[in-house]
């Protein structure tokens, strides 16, 4: 199985850090879920694929949407072709049919890519859309290529007063940071920080986590998570204080991405209002995505029902 997903990664425009198998193992073992890969095969290659993420309800089998991890996605060897979708004998119509027979409940986070989620409504899934802000790192002359002009104000005139530092060792200051931001906008963290502390660690083990944090003399002001697989960076969990430092560092770890030949750089949501507004002053664009859930067993219909 390895070796045909390492091989669907490289064909599939879906593929990203979230979808390698050591992100996989890091998310298991800080959260506890047991990984599944869910494939379509072609011979002896994957036409589709998910790496998907198992809790159990009880006596019900979900295919979970785990804390912090905000693609869970099918992964295609090829573009769909409509003609395969209107007929429903798509690799992806294959891959729905799969994950319908084989879980009482799952979500799924469709890559940006996959912009036809027909086959999962067609299916009987529920299918909403949700947005990010992506850029383009290639068409960057410089880093505040694009940007608004308060943001690009605040760079120019604040980036010499801070340090930025990069490495494993930042890694505590910036859940520390993250943990404080949420306290302020009393918004819950969702997860454990000594959780967090296990899932960075293995991911920066792996080569798909570069930690970034933004100092004042000793005081750590701003922090990233940066997920990457070489083509496509993400921004993944951030924290600061109040002030110019997370301007300063997104600055600057554009520049030190674009630098190391990454194309792509996704804030990873634009679906809270204040926060998308943070993001779109990066002279990033708008891109839709999509949600799909599906709840096979009519008792767990009912609990979705009661919950909202």
């Amino acid at each position: 199985m390895r070796p045909a997903w390492e091989r669907l990664l490289e064909a599939s425009e879906q593929a990203s850090a979230f979808s390698h198998l050591a992100f996989g193992a890091a998310v298991e073992g800080a959260f506890g879920l047991p990984v599944w890969l869910a494939a379509v095969w072609s011979g002896d290659d994957l036409a589709a694929g998910a790496l998907l993420f198992e809790k159990r309800r009880g006596p019900f089998r979900a295919a979970a949407l785990p804390p912090l991890v905000p693609y869970v996605t099918p992964l295609l060897s090829a573009p769909l072709r409509e003609t395969d979708v209107h007929y429903r004998r798509s690799a992806l119509d294959a891959l729905v049919r799969l994950l319908g027979d084989g879980f009482h409940q799952a979500g799924l986070i469709l890559h940006p890519s996959l912009g036809d989620a027909r086959a999962f409504q067609w299916a009987g899934w529920s299918v909403q859309p949700a947005y990010t802000y992506r850029l383009d790192l290639r068409d960057l002359t410089s880093s505040t290529t694009g940007w608004s002009s308060t943001p690009k104000h605040t760079f120019k005139s604040k980036a010499d007063a801070y340090t930025v530092k990069e490495g494993a060792g930042e890694i505590a200051d910036v859940i520390a940071l993250v943990a404080a931001s949420h306290d302020r906008q009393e918004h819950e963290l969702g997860v454990m920080p000594d959780a967090v502390q296990t899932l960075a660690s293995a991911l920066t083990d792996a080569g798909l986590l570069r930690v970034f944090v933004a100092r004042s003399g000793a005081v750590a002001e701003a922090g990233v998570f940066v997920l990457s697989d070489g083509r496509t960076a993400h921004y993944w969990v951030a924290g600061s204080t109040p002030g110019p430092a997370m301007t300063v560092l997104v600055g600057r770890v554009l520049d030190r991405l674009r630098k190391d030949g990454v194309a792509y750089f996704d804030f990873v949501g634009a679906n809270t209002p204040t926060i998308a507004e943070f993001k779109r002053k990066f002279g990033s664009a708008l891109v839709p995505y999509f949600r799909a859930r599906h709840t096979a067993h009519p008792a767990l219909r009912l609990l979705d029902r009661l919950r909202r």
